[in-house]
This record gives C-alpha cells, sequence and structure tokens, in this order.
C-alpha cells in the first residue's frame, strides 16, 4: 500500500464536506455582519479591560468564550450553516456583554445559577478558552459533594461554539427526580473526544470540580453515537476514574467501522493506542452499560466489546432477546427492540437503574485489579500504575490482588517493565519473586528479575523552571506516560510551534516547513477550535522550553532550534542527506519527520516537520479516522509520500 501526507491546504469558504455532501451555509448580509462585528467589537474591548484590570481569570472565560464564539463563526462563515445562526450569533454576544457588565460590577449572577449554565476555562494545551454546558439541579446547594455526569455529544456536522452555547443556554425541563450535575463538554466539536478533544473533557472536569462540590467517587461517564464511541475510549482507557460508564452506539475500533482494512505496519500498531475494544478487559472494576438499538449499525461497538470479554474468559448469558448479563463482572450490555440509532425507552430506563445500584458502592476500591495496556499513555487503574512497558503497541498485563489488609500484594504481569504501586508498606511478589517495601513503592524488572527502582535520575524529575540548555546526549531515556509517541501525542498536552527564520539548506525543507505549519495552524483552527501558539526560533526562550512540547518547523539551517538539538537526535541530517540507521535519503528531495524527547529538557517532545499526521479530508470524513499516520521518525517525499516509518524502541534508540 503507498501511503502519503499531503500538506494540502483545503478550507474553502461558504461550504462545509459532510461526508461526501456539501452544506452550503448562507452567512450574514453586509449589514448583519457589521452589527456583529460591532457588537463584538464592543465585548471584545470590554474583556481587555477586564483583564487590565486583573479580574478573575476563571469568570474572565466565562465571558470570554461568547467573544470568542462570534469571532469564530466570522472567521469560518461557512459556519452559518442555517438562517438563525445570524441571529444566535447576535444573541450570544448579548449574553457576552451582560456577563462582562455582571463581572464589571463584581456581582456575576451566572456562578449561583441552578438548571441550565454555560461555563468555560482556557485550556493548558493551546491558551484557547473553551465552553462547556452544565445542568445544575435545584437540590445543589454545595454542603455535600454531589454525582457528576458527563455526557459526551454525538456528530453534529452543523456544531461550533455558538451553536453549542445556544444548545446550552436553551430553556428546557430538568427532571425533578434528578439529584445530580451534569456536564456535557464541547470536546472541541467532532473528534470523537481524541486527542485535544481528550484533553478538552479533563480540563472541563478539572474545572468543573473547582467550581463546584463534586463527589470524587461518583462520577458517570456517558454518551451516544460519536459519544457512545468515547465513552468506550475515555471509560476503557481510565480505569478508577469512572463510578460506571455507559456507552450508546458509537464505534470501538477501526478497521472495519473506518473501513481500514488494509494499513501499513506501523500505521497497524498504532491502532492500540485508541481503538477500545482492545483495552476491553478495563471494564474487569468499572461497571459498565453496552448498548445499541436492534437495526442500528452501530450496536456493532457494543458487541466488539461483549465478544473481546468473552474472549478474555467472561461467561455472558442472553437473557431474552434483547440483553446479556453475566455474574463474572459488572456489565451489562442492552439492545433496543426494532429501535435504529436511538435510545429504546425502556433500555434506558434499565440502564439507569444499573448504574443507581452501581453508585452504592463507588466508594469501594478493589483489592483486586485486571488492567491492560498497549501504551504508557493509558498506565493507570485505580492503586496500579504502569510505568514502563518492554514493547509499546503490544498487549501488556497485570493481574493484581491484594490481601484486605493491605500488608501483601500479588501481581502478574506481561510485557511491563516497570510499575508503581499506591500501597502501604508489605510485601510485593511480582511474577513469583516477593520484595519487601516500604509504601508507595516503585518496581523495574532487569531481564525477568524485579526488584525496587533507584529514585528517578535529577535529569528527569527537574523542576521544569530550572530548565537551562544542555549538551551531551539525554541519559536514562525511556518511554514514560506522556512521552512515548507517537507523534500526533505530542499535541494532547502544552505546545508551542517554532518558526524558521534563517536560511534553509534546501527549498523542498521551505516550502515542506511554511505549506505544514500553515496547513496545521489552519486545521488546528477549524477542527480543533484553537489557534497554535507560535513562536520564531530566535525568540525561543527558557521558559518554552520547560513548559511546551516543541514543534519545530525546517531543517538546521533555516531553525535554529533545531541546529541546536539535531545533533543529539538518533538521525544524521547534512545539506546533502538525511541519514536514518541504515537507511540513507538525499535531503534535497526528502524531509525527516521525528518526535522525541528534547534534548534541551527530555521532560518534553520536540516534533520536527509536523503537526498532526491526519488532515483536512480526515476530519470533515468519520471521526474514527483520526489515527496516527506516522511512527517516531519518518522520512518522507517532496510529494508526501512515506520512504521510510517506524518506531524507537523504549529507550528511544532505533530498533
Amino acid at each position: 500500500m503507498r501511503s502519503r501526507i499531503l500538506p494540502l491546504l483545503a478550507l474553502t469558504a461558504g461550504s462545509l464536506t459532510l461526508h461526501g455532501q456539501t452544506a452550503v451555509g448562507a452567512g450574514p448580509s453586509a449589514d448583519q455582519k457589521l452589527a456583529i462585528e460591532k457588537k463584538l467589537t464592543e465585548l471584545a474591548s470590554r474583556v481587555d479591560a477586564l483583564r487590565a484590570k486583573k479580574a478573575d481569570a476563571a469568570l474572565l472565560a466565562d465571558v470570554d468564550i461568547y467573544r470568542k464564539a462570534a469571532a469564530y463563526i466570522l472567521r469560518f462563515p461557512e459556519e452559518f450553516a442555517k438562517p438563525d445562526y445570524v441571529a444566535h450569533t447576535m444573541s450570544v454576544l448579548d449574553t457576552g456583554l451582560t456577563r462582562a457588565k455582571e463581572l464589571e460590577s463584581g456581582a456575576p449572577s451566572w456562578t449561583k445559577r441552578k438548571g441550565h449554565v454555560l461555563r468555560a476555562y482556557v485550556s493548558r494545551v493551546d491558551g484557547s478558552v473553551q465552553p462547556y454546558g452544565l445542568t445544575i439541579p435545584a437540590s445543589y446547594d454545595g454542603s455535600r459533594p454531589m454525582r457528576l455526569d458527563i455526557w459526551q455529544h454525538g456528530t453534529d456536522r452543523t456544531l461550533n461554539e455558538v451553536a453549542f452555547i445556544v444548545q446550552q443556554e436553551r430553556d428546557r425541563p430538568i427532571p425533578a427526580e434528578q439529584d445530580y450535575i451534569q456536564l456535557e463538554p464541547l470536546g472541541r466539536t467532532n473528534v470523537s473526544y481524541r486527542w485535544a478533544g481528550e484533553s478538552d473533557l479533563f480540563e472541563s472536569l478539572a474545572s468543573v470540580q473547582q467550581r463546584y462540590n463534586i463527589d470524587p467517587r461518583r462520577i458517570v461517564l456517558r454518551g451516544f453515537s460519536m459519544g457512545g464511541a468515547s465513552s468506550w475510549h475515555l471509560g476503557l482507557h481510565h480505569p478508577g476514574r469512572w463510578a460506571a460508564i455507559e456507552a450508546g452506539a458509537g464505534y470501538t475500533e477501526t478497521r472495519r467501522y473506518g473501513k481500514r482494512e488494509s494499513l501499513p505496519p506501523y500505521q497497524e500498531a498504532m491502532l492500540h493506542y485508541y481503538d477500545a475494544v482492545d483495552y476491553s478487559l478495563n471494564a474487569f472494576n468499572t461497571p459498565t452499560v453496552g448498548y445499541g438499538g436492534e437495526i442500528d449499525a452501530q450496536l456493532q461497538a457494543s458487541v466488539n466489546i461483549r465478544e473481546q470479554l468473552t474472549a478474555e474468559g467472561f461467561r455472558f448469558q442472553q437473557d431474552g432477546p434483547f440483553r446479556w448479563v453475566t455474574s463474572d463482572l459488572r456489565t451489562l450490555f442492552l439492545i433496543g427492540p426494532k429501535t435504529a440509532h436511538s435510545w429504546h425507552p425502556e433500555s434506558r430506563a434499565e440502564s439507569n437503574v444499573f448504574i443507581r445500584k452501581a453508585l452504592e458502592t463507588a466508594d469501594r476500591i478493589p483489592d483486586r485489579v485486571r488492567f491492560v495496556t498497549y501504551t504508557t499513555r493509558f498506565n493507570k487503574a485505580w492503586w496500579l500504575t504502569v510505568t514502563g512497558l518492554d514493547k509499546t503497541y503490544t498487549r501488556a498485563e497485570v493481574d493484581a490482588t491484594r490481601s484486605r489488609g493491605g500488608e501483601t500484594y500479588t501481581l502478574t504481569t506481561k510485557n511491563v517493565s516497570r510499575l508503581e504501586l499506591e500501597a502501604s508498606a508489605g510485601a510485593f511478589t511480582i511474577d513469583g519473586r516477593t520484595i519487601k517495601a516500604g509504601a508507595n513503592p516503585s518496581f523495574v524488572k532487569t531481564g525477568s528479575t524485579w526488584t525496587l527502582a533507584s529514585p528517578p535520575s535529577p535529569r528527569l524529575r527537574r523542576d521544569p523552571a530550572d530548565v537551562k540548555e544542555v549538551s551531551g546526549s539525554p541519559t536514562n531515556l525511556r518511554k514514560i506516560h506522556g512521552l512515548q509517541g507517537p507523534l500526533d501525542d505530542a499535541f494532547v498536552d502544552p505546545f508551542l510551534c517554532v518558526r524558521p527564520t534563517g536560511t534553509p539548506w534546501n527549498p523542498v525543507s521551505r516550502e515542506w516547513a511554511a505549506k505544514t505549519l500553515e496547513v496545521f495552524s489552519a486545521n488546528f483552527a477549524k477542527w480543533l477550535r484553537g489557534d497554535v501558539r507560535l513562536k520564531d526560533d530566535a525568540r525561543v526562550e527558557a521558559s518554552d522550553i520547560a513548559n511546551y512540547n516543541l514543534i519545530l518547523f525546517g531543517d538546521p539551517g533555516s531553525n535554529s532550534v533545531i541546529a541546536k538539538v539535531i545533533g543529539q537526535l538518533p538521525i544524521r541530517w547534512s545539506k546533502t542527506d538525511i541519514t536514518i540507521g541504515t537507511h540513507t535519503f538525499g535531503a534535497s528531495d526528502h524531509v525527516p519527520v521525528i518526535v522525541y524527547p528534547n534534548p534541551l529538557n527530555p521532560r518534553r517532545y520536540v516534533v520536527i516537520n509536523s503537526g498532526h499526521t491526519f488532515g483536512d479530508d480526515d476530519f470533515r470524513g468519520t471521526n474514527a479516522w483520526l489515527y496516527p499516520r506516522l511512527g517516531d521518525y519518518s522520512v518522507l517525499t517532496a510529494a508526501g509520500d512515506i520512504a521510510l516509518s517506524g518506531f524507537f524502541d523504549e529507550q528511544w534508540r532505533l530498533q
């Protein structure tokens, strides 16, 4: 199969391609646009004045999101997808101005509001302001921790900030019996809560937990369609975070649903990053409901999980034609009779009963944890943390049991090289070897023998604020949580794009850098609803090196930061050649793309010559296509063909 990464800018004003169809937005008239711009200018001025007066940053975000919503729909006029979006934009600006005036007077009313309320936060990923919706029941008074349900929405190709705000603030009844707060993150619109969308969910959750009295043991993860896919992937990738998960419809794998049956080996391996079916075993300790309509093709999502759990050794029985049950797990699979892509009312009621029952014992921490992962990005379950693998993208397992007194622990592992336990001092038997250790121990495997781990190298545990430029090759590198690849992983944490200002070695690197940065910036704004941080290479400071994954564009001639790090990366790049291992390519018609721990600060990534490895067509298509296209290192032709791609080993060395 011939693979290609094409840095082609394909954002056309006035239309939006939807699965092969085109939805044309009418957009505002000239007079309407002027009215929107006038009101937007007023709101932006008030936001700037509040910021200058050092207004509370969190409350200012609750105001600024209305400015951002109007600014973005004007920026992408094709997003006026329905005639009433013009009036909605004006209404959003009016609400923003009302909030600004309230904050100016020191009396923000929305912080105490019950019912439906729109709030926001500033993302650490890109510094953008992002909205989330809340439903606050009348019974909430802050005196006691309350259950929180996170609702993940389905795909809506007309969704933007204006539409989301209007949806969330729409006056609609709240069931009298609702005794929980509901959070609905925007999730960066339609990216299946992946990448920055995944960060959005957790950042929204953190914001809510700071502002409201949330019971951390009673957080329920729910969603339908695209949101159901996200419930599967976030629920199973992060076991121990949720009191229960409920996944309706959606998808749980890429090959069949995304029609990607034939992929090159490096892409096939990286499907294990997000394919939820591979993490099915993590339902072991999480009460789980899977649902699909009887005549909905997306019923297959929960069928996949149930079949994989059966393959793991758990026994299910069909209790009538529309439910599957098991005594081995707290898991229920429901089918909506004669139902297409929606919840059947009786199935939904049964799911609600199941979840309420699960919440009765949500305070209990399990004494046995079974956990599976394929990457240290997803590495924690309850009191167990996997901090190293023998091989990334290969199935890793831990079966851990502790005595009720917490004095003895017994673990069996597969493809795990390092782990940590939240535990009291005691005896720890790992793969047959017993080790006495103090509280919260860390263990490392050498060969097949487990021992207590030494404290981390000072170089890897330093305060990021103390980072300075260093010389010599980084030592003690290994793939760890948040520093394990692939390349797209660099964009779930704070990142800074670094633009070249020097003289490039070759025209191909100049053109590739310019176009790729242009495309990445445009796609990130359009599809991930934020502007990338951007600096010239000569202006990069120690604080940037400390705080951000650095995304470097150009070559060692044009980008001074690339010149500083290139000698410490496992590739060789001269004006004439690019060499990776035994492979050499001409630098005049090839470009290297790499992710690696930054030699200037090994706590962060450095990425050379790439944004996200999927592009505009993938964002416009099914969100199942948002999977990685390149390994840890690649060499691309000037036309975008992949000449070489592969992975570094667990010590970030060429394999």
